[in-house]
C-alpha cells in the first residue's frame, strides 16, 4: 500500500467505533458518482437508476454522518469540505476495488483510448496536461483527436468526446464540466498601458475568434459570445480595431506575442493568465453561455479507461485557476 493510501485508511478513527455495516457500499458508490459529475441526474444516467434513488441515498449518508456532504443551490451542487474528503476517500477506495475486479477478470484498465475536443482546448488546456495523464494511467495510451463537428461514435473510433455546447442525445451521455467565461487579456506591459482607462482599447488591435468553434449548426458560440461581451463593454465598433483569427488558440498565441489584446475565453488563457505572462485587462469579465461537456456513448459508460480519464479531467479542472481568484 502506498504512503498516500495508508494516509487514507489512517485517517478512519477506528476507535470512534465506525462500522462499515452502518453503510451502504451502494450509497457510497452514489455519492462517488455524484461528487464527479456534481450532478445528481449525470450520476443517475451513469449508474442507471432514477434521480430520486440518487438524492435519497445521499440524504441517509448525510443523515448516518450527520454532516452536509454537498451544497444545493440554484439547481447546482458542489462539494462541501467533508464532501471532498468523503470523496477524495471513495474516489481511492472504488479504484482498488475496480483494480482488483480487473486483476480477477483479466480486464485490467489499459489499452487505447481515443479523446476528441475543439483545437482551441487542446492546444492551450489538454495537451499540456496529458503527461499527468498517462504518469497517473502509464497502461492506458491516450490520443487526441481535434475536430470542431459532432462525433459519430459508431465509425469513428472515439471513445469519448470534450465539447462547447453539446446537445443532449438520448443515445449519448453527456456530463457538464465547466462554464466558460470571456475575459480581455494582453501582455502585462500592454495592459499596464491601458490602464483602467477603457477607451484606450481604440489604441490597440483586438483579437477575435473568427471562425465556428462548434458546428451541429453551424453555431459559432465564440463569436456570439464575443458580441455580447462588445455590447457589455459598450464599445464603439467603429472606433475599434478587430482583428480576426482562425481559432481561438490563435488568440491567445497573438496576445502573447504582443500582437494586440485578445477577447477570448478564459478556459484557453487561464495557465498564462495564473503564470503572468498575460493580465486580465479593466477587471472584465462576462460569464458567457458556452459550457464545456464530455461526452460519449451510454454503452461506454462503464468503460474502465474512460471512466479513468472522466475522473483524472474533474480532477485536473477542480484544480484549475478560478478567474474569480485572479483579483483582489
Amino acid at each position: 500500500m502506498s504512503q498516500a493510501e495508508k494516509a487514507i485508511y489512517c485517517d478512519i478513527p477506528i476507535s470512534l467505533g465506525y462500522d462499515m455495516n452502518h453503510y451502504s457500499l451502494n450509497g457510497l458508490r452514489m455519492f462517488n458518482a455524484a461528487a464527479r459529475h456534481l450532478s445528481f441526474s449525470a450520476s443517475a444516467a451513469e449508474l442507471n437508476v432514477s434521480q430520486a434513488a440518487v438524492s435519497q441515498q445521499i440524504r441517509r449518508l448525510e443523515h448516518q454522518l450527520n454532516v452536509k456532504l454537498f451544497v444545493r443551490e440554484s439547481g447546482r451542487v458542489t462539494l462541501t469540505a467533508a464532501g471532498k474528503e468523503l470523496a477524495d476517500a471513495t474516489d481511492a477506495a472504488l479504484f482498488r476495488i475496480n483494480k482488483a475486479f480487473s486483476k480477477i477478470t483479466q480486464t485490467d484498465v489499459s489499452g487505447n483510448l481515443t479523446i476528441s475536443t475543439l483545437s482551441s482546448f487542446a492546444t492551450k488546456w489538454l495537451i499540456p496536461r496529458v503527461a499527468q495523464f498517462e504518469s497517473a494511467h502509464p497502461s492506458i495510451s491516450l490520443s487526441i483527436h481535434t475536430s470542431e463537428y459532432k462525433v459519430d461514435f459508431s465509425t469513428s473510433g472515439i471513445d469519448g468526446a470534450i465539447r462547447l455546447g453539446a446537445k443532449e442525445d438520448a443515445e449519448l451521455c453527456t456530463e457538464p464540466l465547466f462554464r466558460d467565461t470571456m475575459c480581455l487579456v494582453a501582455l502585462p506591459e500592454r495592459a499596464r498601458s491601458i490602464g483602467t482607462d477603457i477607451e484606450n482599447l481604440y489604441n490597440h488591435p483586438l483579437l477575435v475568434d473568427g471562425t465556428p468553434n462548434l458546428s451541429e449548426q453551424m453555431i459559432d458560440l465564440t463569436s456570439l459570445a464575443t458580441n455580447k461581451a462588445i455590447d457589455a463593454l459598450e464599445l464603439d465598433r467603429s472606433k475599434l480595431m478587430i482583428e480576426k483569427h482562425s481559432s481561438s488558440a490563435t488568440v491567445v498565441l497573438s496576445a502573447l506575442a504582443n500582437k494586440g489584446v485578445a477577447l477570448t475565453r478564459f478556459s484557453l488563457c487561464m495557465d498564462d493568465v495564473k503564470a503572468g505572462k498575460l493580465d486580465i485587462i479593466l477587471n472584465f469579465t462576462l460569464s458567457a453561455d458556452m459550457e464545456y461537456s464530455m461526452v460519449y456513448p451510454r454503452e461506454n459508460s462503464q468503460c474502465e479507461k474512460l471512466k479513468a480519464f472522466r475522473v483524472w479531467l474533474r480532477r485536473e479542472l477542480a484544480m484549475s485557476p478560478s478567474i474569480w481568484n485572479m483579483f483582489p
